[in-house]
């Protein structure tokens, strides 16, 4: 079993939450990633963009793998299920969620 599938857990307790703040049904927030974190399979409840400001990782969505590397801004659909490996350095994510919002329904 490789790295990818060391695991399965729920978002919310890997990353460490260090700002929020919600507004327009949007919910903003920065979350950091230990070195070498895994997250297993997992879902979120909403859609989201999230933008890498620090560090890297590996994100496999299905078949599709994708290398997150800093600048990188992605899209995740409601209900979709990936996994993460997180790189050698701390990464940290920007993240908008439509909480309470169309805005990201496609």
């Amino acid at each position: 079993m490789d790295a990818m599938h060391a695991g399965s857990h729920v978002t919310g307790g890997a990353g460490t939450i260090v700002e929020k703040s919600d507004a327009g049904g949007l919910r903003f927030s920065r979350v950091v990633f230990a070195p070498r974190a895994v997250l297993g399979p997992h879902v979120h409840a909403h859609p989201y963009l999230s933008f890498v400001s620090a560090g890297s990782y590996t994100e496999r969505v299905g078949r599709i793998v994708r290398e997150c590397d800093s600048s990188t801004l992605l899209y995740h659909e409601a209900g979709e299920r990936h996994e993460n490996v997180f790189h050698a350095e701390p990464v940290s994510l920007l993240r908008v969620e439509a909480v309470d919002s169309e805005l990201l329904d496609r």
